[in-house]
């Protein structure tokens, strides 16, 4: 079950490459906080920063799909 864990374990440069992909999605993760905030505070009223949130939660998996298939797209 493990084995293909260990094969990627075995790999020189794989250890120094997972903190770096973790760092690089903070932002992702982020932008919905920071939405939220700007939003809260340009406009003086939560509801319309809850209602930005709204609709950055379901866009983001639909960003992630489109990014996937551009990938697959450009192998050929």
């Amino acid at each position: 079950m493990f084995r293909p864990l260990r094969v990627c374990a075995d790999v020189p440069s794989l250890r120094a490459l997972l903190p770096l992909s973790l760092i690089a999605r903070i932002p992702l993760s982020a932008l919905p906080v920071a939405l939220s905030f700007l939003v809260a505070d340009r406009t003086a009223s939560g509801r319309p920063a809850a209602a930005t949130t709204g609709g950055v939660a379901p866009a983001q998996p639909l960003s992630g799909w489109r990014v996937s298939a551009a990938d697959a797209g450009a192998q050929g």
